[in-house]
């Protein structure tokens, strides 16, 4: 029988021998040995000698992972974002691919030149957007950014200049403090563009011009609704020229300011005309039914309104013959007792 080999503590690659294990009835020698990644594993004395096992598996593991592995970064977001980029280019839509947009031909093939252009994604908000919206994915022309800022940046921004300075209109909002609406607004009603982006808390809406059919000032939209809808009840000259009316009539307070007749029944004239709120004019309505406690007049609507209740349940009490007080005040079921105590008490 050959001298048996005493291999503890050598190391083979990954593996340290441990112990023998044991023998097969050819005297062939196994050997219990200690993986590097921390596993145990018997092998035979001739593969670690020979040099044909190095590890416990481990090793061709990884081996095999680098071989079909590229960059490693596949599921990461910068790889989600240039593979998103690659197919937009490559197939027919309209906005991409079908208008002509494409990517770096060195790109398309290799994510790590993308990745080393661009760098990490510096976070959750941002992607990759195009500089110029109507040039390629390519060196010069790609750059992480927010969905603000690649809402700034779309081909459909409406494109104004004040001052010599020109942005889309979603900055101008931002910057003036105009809704975007109010500015679109103005566009579609034909307002020149040195006016439409003029503040409403600094100047008037819209100049008063001569050419008064051109004018979108509220003013002139009181004389313009006037005319429309009461055009007999007019007195000539306002009739005959808006600038006439125009030069008699203030400027409109405020947005809740609407104007007004004074005398229903004298025509729209110098003297009989006025801006009055809208709650002014809530309040002179001959509808109103007007109600006076405790020295104080107010409409039904305007004492409900007081006392944090219901408009038509007040309303209601008053036709049963409540007085305001108690129905202003006092819950039904308790009105019900008094009147049952009543009864009974008269009974």
């Amino acid at each position: 029988m050959p001298k048996e080999l005493n291999l503890t503590g050598q190391r083979f690659g990954r593996l340290v021998a441990v112990e023998l294990a044991h023998r097969d009835d050819k005297y062939v020698s196994y050997w219990k040995c200690q993986c590097d990644c921390g596993k145990t594993k018997i092998i035979v004395l001739n593969s670690l000698r020979s040099g044909r096992t190095k590890s416990c598996g481990c090793l061709h593991i990884e081996s095999a992972r680098e071989r079909i592995t590229k960059h490693g970064k596949s599921k990461t977001a910068e790889y989600g974002i240039w593979a998103n980029i690659k197919s937009r280019c490559a197939g027919d839509h309209h906005r991409y691919g079908g208008r002509g947009i494409s990517m770096a031909p060195e790109w398309v093939d290799n994510f790590p030149a993308f990745l080393a252009y661009v760098g990490p994604r510096p976070s959750e908000k941002h992607s990759i957007d195009r500089i110029n919206y109507d040039g390629n994915y390519e060196p010069g022309n790609v750059r992480w950014a927010t969905d603000e800022e690649q809402a700034n940046n779309k081909s459909s921004n409406h494109l104004l200049t004040k001052d010599g300075i020109t942005k889309n209109l979603t900055q101008w909002s931002n910057e003036l403090g105009l809704s975007q609406q109010a500015i679109r607004n103005r566009i579609n009603e034909g307002w020149p563009e040195e006016k439409v982006l003029v503040p409403v808390n600094t100047t008037r809406i819209a100049p008063r011009w001569e050419k008064h059919g051109e004018s979108f000032s509220p003013e002139y939209e009181a004389w313009h609704a006037m005319m429309m809808n009461h055009r007999s009840e007019i007195c000539q000259e306002w009739v005959d020229s808006a600038e006439a009316f125009l030069n008699y009539v203030p400027d409109r307070p405020s947005a809740n300011h609407v104007f007004v007749r004074i005398d229903k029944k004298a025509p729209y004239g110098p003297g009989n005309v006025q801006w009055i709120t809208r709650k002014e004019k809530q309040r002179s309505l001959p509808q109103n039914v007007w109600i006076e406690m405790d020295g104080e007049r107010r409409t039904v609507a305007e004492w409900a309104e007081r006392a944090g209740m219901d408009q038509k349940r007040l309303r209601q009490r008053l036709r049963q013959g409540w007085e305001l007080r108690d129905a202003l005040v006092e819950p039904f079921r308790v009105r019900v007792r008094k009147a049952n105590k009543a009864l009974a008490a008269s009974g």
